[in-house]
């Protein structure tokens, strides 16, 4: 798998080992993510100590737990979602975070309010092209005030 080049070049920076199994992070190996002591908790207590205050998220129904609205998980959105901002295909994003399904990937991205823009504006116009006659005509029928706001760019959106 592709390792980007700021990943690559920590890893650089770590004590050789001739073992393969040795792990990266042996402070957080074994440990499960949600598991009191686990990763999820450790993270938690990074942001604590640099000041990230979080409150907690929405209140669930049902069954579950009510999480943090910010937390380890957040990096796992956050990741998905600048892949998809970036305009990689989910094909691509899905096995790079290894989702097997397409319901949950979804989950997963939130796109930027410029990405969405850029897809509208390439769309083609839904509208005939105006002739210089009809153009003429639309003019002298409309009221001068009516005339600005109908030719400002934001009237459809």
């Amino acid at each position: 798998m592709y390792m980007h080049p700021d990943l690559a070049a920590y890893f650089k920076t770590l004590p050789p080992s001739d073992d393969p199994k040795t792990p990266v992070f042996p402070s957080s190996y074994g440990k499960k993510s949600g598991s009191h002591g686990g990763l999820s908790n450790a993270f938690n207590r990074l942001m604590e100590l640099a000041g990230i205050r979080v409150p907690l998220g929405s209140e669930k129904r049902g069954k579950g737990r009510r999480f943090k609205a910010l937390g380890f998980h957040s990096l796992r959105h956050s990741f998905i979602s600048r892949l998809a901002n970036a305009e990689v295909p989910a094909d691509v994003r899905k096995q790079l975070v290894g989702h097997s399904s397409d319901d949950i990937h979804r989950r997963y991205v939130h796109l930027d309010l410029a990405l969405q823009t850029k897809a509208i504006a390439g769309l083609s116009s839904l509208l005939p092209a105006p002739t210089k006659r009809s153009k003429d005509r639309r003019q002298r029928a409309r009221p001068a005030a009516s005339r600005t706001v109908s030719q400002s760019p934001s009237v459809l959106a």
